[in-house]
């Protein structure tokens, strides 16, 4: 029993040195975990989807990329037809009838100001829901990433 003792202790195997080796595998874990952690909204922020990608949710992506095409489109429409509008309004007040568009001349001034609002409001709706595609790709990534490793099984004890 003696040469037993002798032996844990020559090889490093007692309970302390075991404990401590459980420790520093748990806090390096968490440090891992923690930088992990870290990477992942500065990958979803520099690259939309990099995070989900990193996570291994690349399934999300064409989903990601959709709504960004999608807001991209309605934002680029509205501006030029803001832009459309705005300047047959200045040609109406300034009297340049030469500038006028031919598909508006049954338009009032008042009509057409009010198209460029409305398109106006729209284009910045649009840069609004854009800005919160993108906020929303970096919340899901690092919502999934905190949930990685979060134990779901029925025995939680």
């Amino acid at each position: 029993m003696r040469t037993a003792i002798n032996k844990s202790k020559r090889d490093g195997l007692n309970s302390k040195s075991i404990l401590k080796s459980k420790s520093v595998h748990r806090s390096v874990h968490k440090v891992f975990n923690d930088c992990r952690l870290l990477i992942i909204p500065y990958l979803s922020a520099f690259l939309p989807g990099a995070g989900q990608v990193y996570n291994k949710q690349a399934w999300k992506i064409p989903i990601i990329y959709a709504g960004a095409g999608a807001v991209t489109y309605f934002a680029i429409t509205n501006y030029q037809n803001s832009i459309k509008f705005k300047t047959e309004y200045y040609n109406r007040i300034e009297g340049n009838t030469a500038d006028l568009l031919t598909d508006y001349t049954k338009y009032s001034d008042e009509s057409i100001l009010s198209l460029y609002d409305a398109y106006n409001k729209n284009f910045q709706l649009s840069l609004v829901i854009g800005a919160a595609v993108y906020l929303l790709n970096i919340i899901d990534a690092m919502v999934y990433g905190h949930l990685y490793e979060f134990n779901i099984d029925d025995n939680l004890s």
